[in-house]
C-alpha cells in the first residue's frame, strides 16, 4: 500500500498484516490470455440483487438476456459462469519483494 491505509486488506483474513514498508518489482512470472467473462453466485445475488429480483434463478436469466455476447459455460443452483467466445484480456502474474510489518511494527515478511 506504499504507506496508505490497509484496512481493506485486514478484511481478507490475512493475519496481523498492517503495512507494506517497501517493495521492489522483481519480474513477470507469467502472462496469459483469458476470455472475458462473468462469474456470479448466490452470495452475490443475496448481497446486491435480492431486492430487485425474486430469486437467484430469475437474476441469472436476466443476465443471460443482458449479456448476449457471452456463452454460459457452467451453471448450477449456486453459481453461473459466462465467457466470451471472441473477446479476451491478459492476466499477468507479477513477483515483488516486499517488507511488511505487523501491528507492533515488527517485520513479518521480507
Amino acid at each position: 500500500m506504499n504507506g496508505d491505509m490497509t484496512g481493506d486488506y485486514k478484511k481478507t483474513n490475512v493475519d496481523d498484516f498492517i503495512n507494506v514498508l517497501d517493495y521492489k518489482f522483481l519480474r513477470v512470472v507469467d502472462k496469459w490470455e483469458e476470455p472475458n467473462g462473468l462469474i456470479v453466485d448466490e452470495d452475490m445475488y443475496k448481497m446486491y440483487q435480492e431486492k430487485e429480483f425474486t430469486s437467484f434463478r430469475e437474476w441469472k436469466e436476466s443476465l443471460k438476456r443482458q449479456f448476449t455476447d457471452l456463452n454460459v459455460v457452467s451453471e448450477s443452483e449456486q453459481d453461473m459462469v459466462m465467457k466470451s467466445a471472441t473477446d479476451k484480456h491478459y492476466k499477468i502474474e507479477l513477483l515483488y519483494d516486499v517488507n511488511a510489518t505487523n501491528g507492533l511494527g515488527l517485520s513479518i515478511y521480507k
